[in-house]
């Protein structure tokens, strides 16, 4: 199966689960994460119509953005490093994975150096993993805040990883725990926060049943010959 169909078939799937959930399915991207890909996949998929797509290392989002056409929407979704934070605000346009409050502080910095105002997401580690980034729960209200009053940031909504191969019940826990620290957040902050970066591959009815705006799909996107089925 080629990519485009691949990205159809997804697309399918993830409608299916938005109707199955009672919510339109205009309201998920899947997000292409293309740190697999190479520059001509990408294209392919670009063709296809897709616009959104994410990297996870600074190093490839400057590569392929300068190689890529302009019109494409770029995400950061992985680690962030203090010393990359101004390569990467000069190429993505929503960044998901602040983690801290000195990197709010210096994205925030940075931008207003730069001229830019990117999106931004709070990661958010609700599992509770040891191996995974992001804010506890009980921080994250702080971190909004900041994120909140951030004068050169657009801050957005949360992110979140679900444990790898979990059970279906904890990725419900962990989908619907993040949607409700959402719930929560815009009360406390009286604005809205519309993004729920969540669910990959392996794990997106889920994420859109409990209510994702943003999966990031790779693996099943970029296998030629993968049965998205």
């Amino acid at each position: 199966m080629s990519i485009p169909d691949n990205y159809r078939r997804l697309t399918e799937r993830i409608a299916y689960a938005a109707r199955a959930a009672g919510r339109d399915p205009r309201a998920v991207l899947l997000l292409a994460v293309s740190k697999t890909a190479d520059l001509p996949q990408i294209s392919e998929l670009y063709d296809a119509g897709v616009r959104h797509f994410a990297e996870s290392r600074e190093t490839e989002l400057l590569r392929k953005s300068a190689a890529l056409p302009p019109d494409i929407v770029w995400h950061f979704i992985g680690p962030l490093q203090a010393n990359k934070v101004r390569k990467v605000i000069r190429c993505a346009q929503v960044i998901h994975s602040l983690d801290s409050v000195d990197l709010i502080r210096r994205a925030d910095r940075i931008a207003a150096e730069e001229n830019r105002r990117p999106r931004i997401l709070l990661e958010v580690n609700v599992s509770g993993e040891a191996s995974k980034g992001g804010f506890t729960v009980e921080e994250t209200p702080g971190a909004a805040e900041l994120a909140a009053a951030a004068e050169h940031l657009d801050f957005d909504g949360l992110m979140t990883m679900a444990p790898l191969n979990a059970p279906e019940a904890e990725l419900t826990r962990v989908f619907g725990d993040l949607a409700a620290l959402r719930d929560r957040l815009e009360i406390a902050l009286r604005r809205p926060l519309p993004t729920l970066s969540m669910g990959m591959s392996g794990d997106f009815p889920t994420a859109v049943a409990c209510g994702a705006t943003i999966v990031r799909i790779g693996t099943s996107l970029f296998s030629e010959g993968e049965n998205t089925r």
